[in-house]
């Protein structure tokens, strides 16, 4: 019986021991540091009293510097940098005659471009070549110096081109002559849709104005090159005219489930309309695309931070009738109206929330590095 007892008091204390005894401890999950914003710096051009100022905005802090100021209107404004970012040339569409001007005077008021020293911020008006052919589309800086790209399209050059392609024994080239020379332009072997034309490429050296290239091109259509068909067009540094003139997202995947986005997709017959994502280390973004020849970034733009759900950009102001032309660099998205830069609203990928916006500045874009 003493045995007994004993045994039962032992097996008591047992429980005691293990009823008291601590439950291990719960490891928190660890959580990943906070990334810290990426510095960028941004090309912003802004009304300025009665001209456009040219600004470089820095984030995350919002901190602008005036590189220049111009006497245009910032409607139209486009920026082409030389590859070593040491100087860029700002170009204005031809400006409207001032208030009260008379009719007999020119419909064109100051230059169309300015050279910028970006270290000093001086500028120097630039003329246009003395015997131009057509009108000036873009300029730019190739390695040999400043281009001007104009196009010369008219109907009846485009009727002389046309029979000349027609003719059973046609010719491999067209003679295009006028302001002094005879240009020979190689014509294509087939007719395509558009305006036929011809592209120019004028380069300035030592003060002076030379024609250095000139090609059969064509304009008014989706396919139509235009200047773009030069070759001293892939000779330019960034500029706008290339940075805006996006047809999708920077990086875009194929999207395999588009039913979480359901709520925000528009109704459509169009095949060609979806849905397309960029993964970002920050979270993901969607953006609906429309369709013609070629896909366009529409402005119904949704966006997932890693810890986050799937919501619109607030404040984009853009929707699914306006055509966008987002850009990505480090922890940042800037979306501008395409080829415009219009309208431009930063966002931290952090988190999605809006960092920085305009309604007045144009040709928005990253400054190139």
């Amino acid at each position: 019986m003493r045995n007994f007892f004993a045994l039962s008091l032992l097996a008591l204390l047992f429980l005691a021991c293990a009823q008291t005894k601590k439950a291990p401890a719960l490891v928190p999950e660890e959580v990943p540091p906070p990334v810290p914003a990426t510095p960028v710096e941004l090309s912003v051009f802004d009304a300025h009293e009665a001209g456009c100022a040219w600004n470089r905005l820095q984030l995350p802090e919002v901190e602008v510097k005036t590189i220049a100021q111009f006497p245009s209107s910032c409607l139209g404004v486009e920026v082409a940098w030389s590859a070593d970012l040491t100087r860029a040339l700002v170009s204005f569409p031809p400006q409207p005659a001032p208030a009260g001007a008379k009719k007999s005077a020119p419909t064109k008021a100051g230059p169309q471009a300015f050279e910028v020293e970006l270290a000093s911020g001086n500028l120097k008006p630039l003329s246009l070549p003395p015997k131009l052919r057509g009108e000036v589309e873009l300029f730019g800086i190739t390695p040999e110096g400043i281009v001007a790209l104009s196009l010369e399209s008219s109907p009846q050059l485009e009727k002389a081109m046309l029979q000349e392609m027609k003719k059973k024994k046609r010719a491999k080239s067209f003679q295009l002559s006028g302001g002094g020379e005879k240009i020979s332009i190689e014509l294509p072997e087939q007719i395509s849709d558009g305006m036929q034309a011809v592209a120019h490429a004028w380069l300035q050296k030592d003060g002076s104005w030379k024609r250095v290239e000139s090609k059969f091109t064509t304009t008014g259509w989706d396919y139509g090159l235009g200047v773009r068909v030069l070759e001293a067009y892939g000779q330019f540094g960034p500029g706008t005219n290339k940075l805006l003139a996006v047809h999708s997202l920077p990086e875009a995947q194929a999207l395999e489930n588009a039913e979480p986005l359901s709520a925000w997709t528009p109704q459509s017959d169009d095949e060609r309309q979806r849905w397309e994502k960029q993964s970002t280390p920050q979270g993901e973004l969607f953006a609906w695309m429309t369709a013609g020849e070629f896909s366009y970034v529409t402005g119904l733009l949704i966006y997932q931070p890693k810890r986050g759900a799937l919501s619109p950009l607030p404040g984009l102001g853009f929707g699914q009738e306006d055509l966008v032309a987002p850009l990505v660099r480090g922890t940042w998205l800037l979306v501008g109206a395409k080829n415009t830069g219009a309208s431009p609203r930063v966002y931290d990928l952090r988190s999605g929330a809006l960092a920085w916006s305009s309604d007045s500045a144009r040709a928005v874009v990253f400054w190139p590095e």
